[in-house]
């Protein structure tokens, strides 16, 4: 007999990217920026002292808090996008939509979780499409930046830490969904003469400047790739990847786990993260921030910082 009382959960899928923290003296010369003043002027400000337009709409770093000073110092931030545009609401009994009722001073929480490792200078953030995103987050820290210090000549960039073991990790997947290739025609003489090289060359002959191929499986569930070709052309590409302007491909490990995106010549340093979160409930940011912060803690920090 099914439980009444019993909690319905939803499976969330969270992306978290990774960032250095630098600073712009002029548009050539960059450094590692030390983030604690700046913290420390935004902790000691009111909420409302903290909030700055951003297109339009507030957003403020609602927490700061110094999770742990060594043997190197983490900080737990949690950076809110007070939304004004709200979605409709309806039922299942009625196809009339109606406003979620707001007080003056209400609006839609729209957050992302923050992990700042000043060890390393290294971001970890939380992707959330309604939210700023980490161009947001740095006009943000910027203003602020300018706000503590009118005097400021600095510019604030945090720059994505690539993954450099693309390669190696797309290669690793027994399971290929998709890959997509693209190069400049005046390129693809150079390429190898293999069955993608080829291909290319087979194209160039209706004279656009770039050429670009996808080759997919069928969209059924256990349709995939040749596993042993697309990983010859993964070894191509490391031979080659001065060539392509675009090299992606989709893979996994088996047919229940999720399917991954590997950027193979600038792909971001990214992880996924899945969450039960109630129906009908938000995903609570301690829940997310107490968990990234362990696994930065044994795992990510050691895969980070061998990607710098």
């Amino acid at each position: 007999m099914e439980d009444k009382n019993k909690v319905k959960m939803k499976k969330r899928l969270v992306n978290f990217d990774f960032f250095r923290v630098c600073v712009f003296v002029d548009k050539n010369d960059h450094k590692l920026y030390d983030m604690l003043s700046l913290l420390d002027y935004i902790n000691n400000l009111n909420l409302e002292d903290r909030n700055i337009i951003i297109q339009g709409e507030q957003a403020r770093l609602s927490k700061i808090s110094l999770h742990q000073d060594r043997p190197y110092e983490l900080f737990q931030l949690n950076l809110c996008r007070l939304r004004e545009d709200t979605p409709g609401i309806t039922s299942t009994i009625s196809s009339e939509l109606s406003n979620i009722p707001l007080e003056e001073n209400e609006y839609i929480a729209e957050d992302i979780n923050i992990l700042y490792d000043n060890g390393h200078h290294i971001m970890m953030v939380q992707r959330n499409i309604h939210s700023l995103s980490a161009s947001g987050l740095q006009v943000y820290l910027q203003n602020m930046l300018e706000q503590m210090n009118p005097n400021n000549d600095l510019t604030i960039s945090l720059e994505p830490i690539l993954d450099t073991y693309a390669l190696k990790k797309a290669k690793s997947k027994d399971l290929y969904r998709k890959i997509t290739l693209r190069i400049a025609t005046n390129k693809v003489g150079q390429l190898l003469d293999d069955p993608i090289g080829r291909s290319f060359e087979q194209l160039e002959s209706i004279e656009g400047s770039t050429i670009e191929i996808t080759i997919s499986s069928e969209s059924k569930k256990k349709s995939k790739l040749k596993t042993s070709e697309i990983r010859k052309i993964i070894e191509t590409i490391e031979q080659e990847r001065e060539l392509y302007s675009k090299a992606e491909i989709s893979g996994k490990d088996n047919e229940d786990s999720t399917i991954e995106k590997f950027d193979l010549l600038k792909g971001k340093l990214r992880i996924q993260k899945f969450y039960n979160v109630p129906t009908k409930q938000y995903l609570n940011p301690e829940t997310v921030l107490d968990d990234i912060t362990v696994s930065y803690m044994q795992k990510y920090r050691n895969e980070v910082v061998k990607n710098l």
